[in-house]
């Protein structure tokens, strides 16, 4: 298989439509990710802002996050998924996002609302990180149309207990 760059198979886009389209699927789109809570910490420049009581726009400097933005997206070289990479960190910016390390609703609490954002015809993206029987809920309660997982891994071992409860 020829080597593509960021994993950005262009096979993945037939999926965003299907997604964006709310086409009938077998599966939701899933996206993992190696990358924290805090994303912000992945950017060797940001280490020089902790010492600044406030951030102004001649401390950023666009071509100093490139080096870290290409390093991160390359995650996707190695993790087989849906998501499509690039290069921007307001990526992170999600409707529904689940901290389990924080004060939260547990993840079963919160399937009636993500319910009702399926039956009000919309997509839903949640973002989290998920135990395998929280992923198994998700799974049975959810339809897979106009679903996106971003799951959030620390190691590939949970990337491989995941995919067979995601059927991929």
């Amino acid at each position: 298989m020829a080597h593509i760059p960021f994993g950005n198979n262009p096979a993945k886009i037939e999926k965003y439509l299907s997604f964006w389209n709310r086409e009938n699927v077998k599966r939701p789109l899933v996206g993992f990710s190696l990358v924290g809570w805090f994303p912000m910490e992945e950017f060797a420049i940001c280490q020089h802002w902790e010492t600044a009581e406030f951030l102004t726009p001649e401390m950023v400097e666009p071509r100093d996050f490139m080096d870290d933005h290409v390093r991160l997206a390359r995650e996707g070289e190695i993790i087989d998924d849906d998501m499509i990479r690039g290069a921007c960190p307001t990526q992170v910016t999600v409707p529904f996002q689940i901290n389990n390390d924080a004060i939260g609703l547990p993840v079963a609490d919160m399937v009636p609302y993500f319910q009702k954002v399926q039956k009000a015809g919309r997509s839903l993206l949640i973002r989290g990180a998920f135990t395998p029987e929280e992923m198994r809920l998700l799974m049975d309660t959810l339809t897979p149309r106009g679903l996106f997982l971003n799951i959030m891994v620390k190691e590939m071992e949970e990337v491989d207990a995941l995919r067979p409860i995601l059927r991929m």
